[in-house]
């Protein structure tokens, strides 16, 4: 039988997780080195294997000055929930989709060195080519990390939060409410019954289980992805009888710093 123990080193007062076959054993330090009979009442029997994050925020980036900004937004106001964090640099220009504004040379380094001043150790950067924008930047990473999460949201880098908790209502939202698949801070009424409302695709969260159901091809030109931030959510969610939601007034939690369409209000559509 094998048990693990937040270790605690006698010689150089360090913590370090192991696992053992006896808690009467010789062991070595990983930290310093020391090695020596530790004994039972050296161990932590109450140590409890942290668990993984089951929510993963997706910020696509390409401007280090907006991606700077959102930054100092979440670090006034705390998420409020465990959370990894994936920055998609759509670092890479295609012929399909030209970048619309060429930006400076240095603006690349500039954005390494906005993310790098992050603190926080669950981060992830992607390069990724630049094939659909933001919402084929939400896909990519989707595709690749979705077995590994409950819970995606996904955010612009020119969105601010306003309040502390901001990513945790959303979250709670969806895990309180079985039938409510996505949700964001703005859902647009539309008259055209095709798409009846669009959740904003400028930030925006969903079950995993539910984007699993998705039809998502990759949006290869502008229309494509505009079809899809237009089209892909609600629509997909009443065909299968689930629903999408607006959580909060549209700028209580998260605010785009240019402002979309006047937004259909807080509920469930």
């Amino acid at each position: 039988m094998k048990f693990t123990f937040d270790y605690k080193c006698a010689t150089c007062k360090g913590h370090s997780k192991m696992t053992m076959t006896s808690t009467h054993h010789i062991v070595r330090c990983p930290l310093c080195g020391a090695s020596g009979y530790y004994w039972n009442e050296q161990f932590d029997h109450d140590y409890v294997e942290p668990k993984s994050p089951k929510t993963c925020l997706v910020v696509p980036v390409f401007w280090p000055d907006r991606l700077s900004g959102f930054l100092d937004s979440i670090k006034e106001n705390d998420p409020g929930i465990d959370h990894d964090i994936v920055f998609v640099h759509n670092k890479f220009t295609c012929k399909e989709f030209p970048n619309r504004v060429e930006r400076p040379k240095d603006d690349e380094q500039k954005l390494r060195d906005v993310i790098s001043s992050y603190e926080k150790d669950d981060k992830l950067v992607m390069d990724r080519k630049n094939v659909g924008e933001d919402i084929g930047a939400c896909r990519h990473t989707f595709k690749l990390l979705q077995d590994k999460y409950d819970y995606f949201f996904f955010a612009n880098e020119a969105s601010r939060a306003q309040s502390k908790g901001w990513l945790k209502r959303f979250i709670d939202f969806m895990s309180e409410n079985e039938k409510v698949v996505a949700c964001g801070p703005k859902v647009i009424k539309k008259p055209n019954p095709d798409h009846k409302y669009i959740l904003c695709s400028t930030y925006w969260g969903m079950k995993s289980s539910f984007g699993k159901t998705l039809t998502w091809p990759e949006p290869i030109n502008r229309p494509q992805a505009k079809s899809q931030e237009m089209e892909l959510l609600w629509r997909s969610a009443n065909k299968q009888d689930y629903y999408i939601a607006q959580v909060g007034n549209g700028k209580d939690l998260l605010h785009y710093k240019v402002d979309p369409a006047m937004c259909a209000g807080p509920g469930v559509y």
